[in-house]
């Protein structure tokens, strides 16, 4: 038996906590400029002024691009990573900027510093695991070498230490709490990926049981009642007449038997709308289920299973996103040559252009996906007014 395609479901406790995580760290970033860019300048006559804008402008910008990024556009990780890059980058190459070391005051720490725990930090959401954890390491190790040498003042081993080890311990700390939150929303991704496979392979067991429902029928309609006619049979002309019944029944009997309706291409439209109505009601009471499919329409297999994965990621969204809705129904209907299912709800509704480019669920997951197997979509919303999705497909004559 085929199994329902849910690879591409988009990770939705995962995304919320890395969009909740962005903008934390975006309000911070902010915060942590006014120390880099005060301690700064602050030092600034020591050091050798090309340098240090270049330096400190490639820090700051990155810092301001994820707040954008966090708040409006999207792709953290590229800004994460020039935040990583470029303090390592300042640290690495900070005798660049150090003009005169006999010039440097006593117990001297320089500006970089005040920038080396947050992107350590960053190093969490710019990299894989194993990767963060380098980094992690590395850049204390690093803040420890500029510290005690020359260009550092040649601070007193044992003060530097304690500098290294404070942000190595606080931002591994941090870090690891993140990486806990992040596996959790992980592991409760999988289960509702889990549950929505299981959701489409129980709609489509219910399309076998439909089938074997209809072979009962032809059995007991065509087969049984061409054999009692022929049993009572008393001319010759009524037992060809029976005999020609009971033949074409039992071909059509086995040509139902021998066709697999889980490996078929297509599916008809009311066998997936009364799967599909359902599914929801099993998993949720308080929305309403309507089907108006006069016509049964045949319906590729990968449509069917794009649209029940639609409905079920909208429905999703109305349910977390408009829990204070009152009314939530799905209309399923059908005609000669199309299908149309409707979600709507009276919630609060948003605004399209105020959903980020990295919350993927609604532009990936429904709008490409279903367009791309020709399926059109439709949604209108506004805050206020509810949220209405229309997916229609029609067949290609």
């Amino acid at each position: 038996m085929p199994k329902a395609d849910v690879s591409s479901s988009v990770p939705i406790a995962l995304g919320r906590i890395d969009d909740l995580l962005a903008k934390i760290f975006a309000v911070a970033a902010i915060v942590l400029s006014i120390d880099v860019v005060r301690n700064g300048f602050q030092q600034l006559p020591m050091l050798n002024e090309i340098w240090f804008y270049t330096f400190l402008s490639a820090i700051l910008v990155s810092l301001a691009g994820s707040f954008i990024a966090a708040y409006w556009l999207g792709g953290m990780r590229f800004w994460y990573r020039a935040i990583v890059f470029s303090t390592l980058a300042a640290m690495v190459l900070w005798p660049l900027q150090v003009v005169d070391t006999s010039t440097l005051p006593l117990h001297y720490k320089p500006w970089v510093w005040w920038a080396v725990g947050f992107a350590s930090l960053a190093a969490t959401g710019a990299f894989k695991r194993n990767t963060a954890f380098v980094f992690l390491l590395l850049m204390p190790v690093v803040w420890l070498i500029i510290r005690i040498s020359p260009f550092g003042a040649s601070e007193n081993f044992e003060i530097a230490l304690e500098d290294s080890l404070y942000s190595f311990f606080f931002s591994t700390a941090v870090s690891l709490l993140v990486m806990f939150l992040r596996q959790r929303a992980d592991q409760v991704d999988s289960e509702f990926e889990s549950l929505s496979a299981a959701r489409l392979e129980r709609a489509f067991l219910d399309v076998r049981q439909i089938e074997r429902t209809k072979i009962n029928s032809i059995v007991h309609d065509s087969v049984i009642a061409s054999l009692d006619a022929a049993a009572d049979a008393n001319s010759e002309a009524e037992r060809t007449s029976a005999a020609k019944s009971a033949k074409e029944a039992i071909l059509r009997l086995g040509r139902e038997a021998n066709r697999d309706p889980m490996a078929r291409e297509q599916i008809s439209s009311q066998s997936l709308f009364e799967s599909l109505k359902a599914a929801i009601e099993r998993r949720s009471t308080f929305v309403s289920v309507k089907v108006k499919s006069p016509v049964d329409l045949q319906i590729p297999y990968e449509v069917a299973v794009a649209i029940a994965e639609a409905t079920f990621q909208a429905l999703n969204n109305s349910i977390v996103h408009a829990e204070n809705a009152l009314n939530r129904k799905v209309v399923l209907s059908s005609s000669r040559s199309s299908i149309k299912i409707v979600i709507v709800d009276d919630g609060g509704g948003f605004r399209m252009s105020s959903v980020p480019k990295n919350r993927l669920g609604v532009r990936v997951a429904i709008f490409q996906r279903l367009e791309s197997l020709g399926v059109k979509v439709n949604l209108q919303t506004s805050p206020g007014d509810g949220t209405t999705w229309v997916f229609e497909w029609a067949k290609n004559d």
